[in-house]
């Protein structure tokens, strides 16, 4: 890689193949983000506990949109957040609780492709790959 932003820049001694024909050399990248490279990320959460060992958790991420694939492939995902969390109780023999991901539902995508795959003319298409929806369930620990 050459000097520059560590997420845009050009590439040289790369072998790129375009409509079967192999073109060694340089490739410059246009100025924008690689692939899988959002231009932020947060994550922030709470956490709640008793004492006496009630507690409660909530966990809140969020990501921008990002490109696929590298260019000529302009196709990128949408920014999302998600929620998660947890309810329980723990002691220092038993942990119960209730956890949740995705409480909301968000329907995101976690990968992209854009290329031709029905004959007979296969015209490029954008074929995606969803995150995990909402999903929930217990967890149980006992240690002696």
């Amino acid at each position: 890689m050459r000097s520059g932003s560590p997420s845009r820049d050009s590439f040289e001694n790369v072998i790129v193949r375009t409509n079967r024909r192999v073109c060694p050399g340089i490739v410059t990248l246009p100025d924008r983000a690689l692939p899988h490279a959002p231009d932020w990320q947060a994550a922030i959460n709470a956490t709640w506990r008793d004492p006496r060992g009630p507690f409660a958790r909530i966990d809140v991420t969020g990501m921008d949109g990002f490109y696929y694939d590298l260019p000529p492939n302009g196709t990128r995902s949408n920014h999302y957040g998600l929620v998660n969390g947890k309810l329980g109780w723990e002691t220092a023999r038993v942990e119960v609780y209730l956890w949740g991901r995705n409480l909301l539902d968000k329907n995101y995508t976690v990968r992209g492709f854009y290329f031709g795959d029905v004959p007979p003319d296969f015209p490029n298409k954008l074929y995606t790959q969803s995150g995990d929806p909402r999903s929930w369930g217990v967890h149980f620990t006992a240690r002696y």
